[in-house]
């Protein structure tokens, strides 16, 4: 009995993870509020050099993506994909159409690029999502609160949940799973 509990483990698990690109950040939001949000990306394994390379980036209208809030908050998300290679982002998602498009990837806060670019594919490459900072509004486009973190800063410790912050108006956990990076708000 323990052999096939532990076989079906295996290929369920094997099953989830060819379901998903490694590297990639899933964003689910089950909350009745808009998500504003940053994306942290670089190579974690570089702490000397500040996890160099870095890509940051911004939304198609600048600054900060935004995720919509649930319509029935609890029940079902509003999702965002943000695939392993950067250069899949210029555009929208057919499968994760609410994902916010993002515009411009900046590589060491000095190179602006803002259509798919080869040095895009070889930074992609160097680098993972490992991290978001994000701030909450109400259905009206007020703040009101934030800005939180979760995942792991360059040589900081991993932020998996919200739960150093008493104040905190949502709770938000930050996992990776299936090969991929996940952030469940709620």
């Amino acid at each position: 009995m323990k052999k096939l509990l532990l076989l079906a483990v295996m290929f369920i698990s094997y099953g989830l993870s060819a379901q998903t690109s490694p590297g990639d950040l899933y964003i689910q939001n089950y909350t009745p509020h808009y998500i504003e949000y940053f994306i942290w990306r670089s190579n974690l394994s570089n702490t000397a050099g500040g996890c160099a390379p870095t890509l940051e980036p911004r939304a198609a209208t600048g600054g900060l993506m935004k995720l919509s809030y649930s319509t029935n908050p609890g029940y079902s998300s509003t999702d965002a994909l943000h695939q392993f290679n950067v250069n899949t982002t210029f555009s929208a998602n057919p499968a994760f159409p609410t994902t916010p498009i993002i515009g411009a990837w900046i590589l060491n806060g000095i190179n602006t690029y803002t259509a798919p670019a080869p040095i895009l594919t070889t930074f992609s490459n160097a680098t993972t999502y490992h991290g978001v900072k994000f701030g909450v509004q109400d259905i009206n486009g007020v703040n009101i609160g934030g800005y939180y973190s979760l995942g792991q800063e360059c040589g900081g410790p991993i932020i998996p949940d919200l739960s150093y912050n008493p104040n905190a108006v949502i709770a938000g956990s930050f996992f990776s799973f299936g090969g991929a990076n996940w952030m469940i708000l709620y």
